[in-house]
């Protein structure tokens, strides 16, 4: 099996939209989804939003760049560090993990509530 090396900026990229998605589940009732807006009234509600808060608008500040000032393919004016890149990805994990722990209890939750006499 022949193994893909992806490089720094797609796999940041990757994970920016990974949060992006969790955020977009997560925070509700706003108007716009921008990944900026969904971390500003997110943090207002969810603790581990606010705790990311400031790396979050980071990242969208290095993600505007590498997206949109790629001048041609495979040049981008920048290029996140490994360790930025593996920040994004771990602060990804944490916020899918946390997704998906609340979904479970939202589930049981449902369930007690329609199985109550």
């Amino acid at each position: 099996m022949e193994t893909v090396e992806i490089d720094l900026s797609e796999r940041f990229e990757i994970a920016f939209n990974r949060i992006h998605k969790a955020l977009s589940k997560m925070v509700k009732n706003i108007h716009g989804d921008t990944f900026s807006q969904l971390v500003a009234h997110g943090a207002k509600r969810h603790a581990i939003i606010r705790s990311y808060k400031d790396e979050l608008f980071q990242f969208a500040k290095l993600r505007n760049a590498i997206v949109h000032e790629k001048l041609k393919a495979d040049f981008y004016i920048a290029e996140p560090h490994q360790d930025v890149v593996e920040r994004i990805e771990e602060i990804a994990e944490l916020l899918e993990k946390r997704l998906q722990h609340f979904l479970f209890l939202v589930i049981r939750l449902s369930i007690l509530i329609i199985t109550l006499p």
